[in-house]
């Protein structure tokens, strides 16, 4: 009787595991539709996404200081996909990102952020060894982008 229990209580984990993997594989959101098919490289201030946030928007928001410290310039690898995808990427001077509640978890710069409906869902880390690749290749950066977002608001429609 125990050993029937221990293998029903195996079997049902394991199910409950493999349900919680698929959802994270594919976690993908989309952003708020005017974010799409409009590229823009939209300078914001403070108030602004704090106001995009409480209105509970998906969007992609870059924060950097004057300086780069990558070998090639992050920024214009970030525009160059979002220009690809007809995408707009909201851009937002460190210092004024400092004011906003998103730099309680996000301290650092450069980086870019994935809100969906006012959440941060990940970012990149300048000081990650992982992620420095990313700042430096556009085919990387698209990569990160795909694994998160819809880069086309008509991918994955039912």
């Amino acid at each position: 009787m125990k050993k029937k229990l221990l293998i029903i209580i195996s079997i049902l984990l394991f199910i409950i595991i493999l349900i919680i993997y698929t959802y994270k594989l594919n976690n993908k959101f989309y952003l708020t539709k005017k974010y799409y098919d409009n590229y823009q490289y939209k300078v914001i201030n403070h108030k602004k996404v704090e106001k995009m946030i409480s209105n509970n928007d998906s969007f992609v928001l870059f924060t950097n200081n004057d300086f780069c410290i990558f070998k090639v310039p992050c920024d214009n690898i970030f525009k160059s996909v979002f220009k690809d995808s007809n995408m707009t990427l909201f851009y937002i001077r460190f210092d004024e990102f400092k004011k906003t509640s998103l730099y309680k978890k996000v301290n650092y710069a450069p980086s870019v952020l994935l809100i969906n409906n006012g959440q941060l869902i990940t970012y990149l880390d300048p000081n990650s060894d992982s992620d420095s690749k990313v700042y430096q290749s556009k085919k990387e950066f698209r990569k990160w982008l795909e694994k998160y977002i819809y880069l086309n608001e008509k991918d994955n429609l039912k």
